[in-house]
């Protein structure tokens, strides 16, 4: 986690360093040891871990991952990233960071310099939609939770 932390604190060329050296470190493994090199990367890979794993995705992570794409300018990974994280995102609870999560997709987008591509201006169409859907999650909340009071 530690080494996660420190990761976003370097610049990406860092980073991206660290994760070529981590990949030809796997490699080598992989031809030094056969398809036990497995054991140098996950512990007690014989044991009942996959039986046992409790998987919670957890929306802090993606919302991170999520920023991270956007800072690179990976528009496509980050409406990605939103995406797989939907079922937590339309959580009435959620509803809110929702908008904030694809406003913010959508206003860097827009403010880039250069024309989007293709692909880019669809991801952009599919966004403005996704605040349309939040404004009215939020809106319909709004309402019920006036009419419950």
């Amino acid at each position: 986690m530690t080494e996660n932390v420190n990761m976003y604190n370097e610049s990406s060329s860092e980073v991206e360093g660290k994760f070529l050296q981590a990949s030809q470190q796997l490699q080598a493994d992989k031809q030094t040891y056969g398809s036990e090199h497995i054991h140098l990367y996950v512990e007690d890979i014989e044991g009942d871990w996959l039986e046992n794993w409790d998987w919670e995705d957890n929306l802090a992570d993606y919302v991170d991952a999520f920023y991270a794409h956007c800072q690179q300018k990976n528009y496509l990974a980050a409406y990605d990233t939103l995406s797989a994280c939907d079922e937590q995102l339309l959580q009435p609870q959620n509803y809110q960071k929702r908008l904030e999560l694809y406003s913010h997709l959508a206003q860097i987008m827009k403010a880039q310099t250069s024309p989007l591509s293709i692909d880019e201006a669809q991801i952009l169409t599919r966004t403005e939609f996704r605040i349309w859907e939040a404004e009215s999650l939020i809106q319909q909340l709004t309402i019920n939770n006036s009419h419950t009071l």
